[in-house]
C-alpha cells in the first residue's frame, strides 16, 4: 500500500512535533497504525487530532512515526523465520530485497486483516456519531430546559399580576356598588 502523500499537520501546542503525517480516514488510519487497540491509544493519549472531511465522514492525523507498515512486515517476517520458512534476515540470502512470497503473505494477511477491521472501525465511527449526537442533545435539553424555567417564572409572575388586578377589579366594583347605594339613598330622600 502506498503511503498518501505527506502534508503538513495540525498546529496544535500538543501535536506539535506531528509535521510529517497525513489525514486519513478511519478504516486506512486503522491500516497505517497496524491495530483498532493502537489507534484508541493514540485516541486516549491525545495523539490523535480528527476532523470531518467534506463528505462529514471522520479522518485523523497519523504521523509517519505512528504508521507501522514495516514494523508489521518485519514481525511477520521474523514469525516466518521462526517457522523454517524465510530466512529472519535477508542478508542471510544474500538478498536485501524482501522476497516475493514475504509480500504475497504480507499482502493477504493485511486484506485478512482489513476485513476483520473493518466491522471494528464502522462501529467505532458510529460510536463517535452517536457521542457528537448526544453531545448535541444534551446542549439542547440543557438549553430547553433554562426556556422551561423562564417560562414558568413569566407564567408564575403573570399569574400573581393577574391576582392583584383582580383585587383591585374586586375593590373598584366594591365603591362603585357603595357609591350607586349611597346615590339611590340620596335620591330617595
Amino acid at each position: 500500500m502506498t503511503a498518501p502523500a505527506a502534508i503538513s499537520g495540525p498546529t496544535n501546542g500538543d501535536i506539535a512535533s506531528a509535521t510529517h503525517g497525513c489525514w486519513l480516514p478511519l478504516r486506512e488510519a486503522v491500516r497505517e497504525v497496524g491495530s483498532l487497540e493502537h489507534l484508541y491509544r493514540l485516541a486516549r493519549d491525545g495523539k490523535l487530532p480528527s476532523r470531518d472531511d467534506a463528505d462529514g465522514r471522520i479522518e485523523v492525523w497519523i504521523t509517519d512515526a505512528d504508521r507501522s507498515d514495516a514494523a508489521l512486515a518485519g514481525s511477520l517476517e521474523a514469525r516466518l523465520a521462526r517457522d523454517g520458512t524465510l530466512p529472519s534476515r535477508p542478508e542471510a540470502t544474500g538478498s536485501v530485497e524482501p522476497s516475493v512470497a514475504s509480500e504475497q503473505v504480507t499482502s493477504a494477511i493485511s486484506e485478512r486483516i482489513g476485513m476483520l477491521l473493518a466491522p471494528l472501525v464502522e462501529g467505532y465511527e458510529r460510536y463517535v456519531e452517536l457521542a457528537r449526537e448526544n453531545g448535541a442533545l444534551s446542549e439542547r435539553v440543557a438549553s430547553l430546559e433554562h426556556e422551561l424555567h423562564a417560562l414558568r417564572g413569566a407564567a408564575m409572575a403573570d399569574g400573581q399580576a393577574l391576582e392583584r388586578m383582580e383585587s383591585r377589579l374586586q375593590a373598584l366594583e366594591d365603591v362603585n356598588l357603595a357609591m350607586k347605594q349611597l346615590f339611590a339613598g340620596r335620591r330617595e330622600q
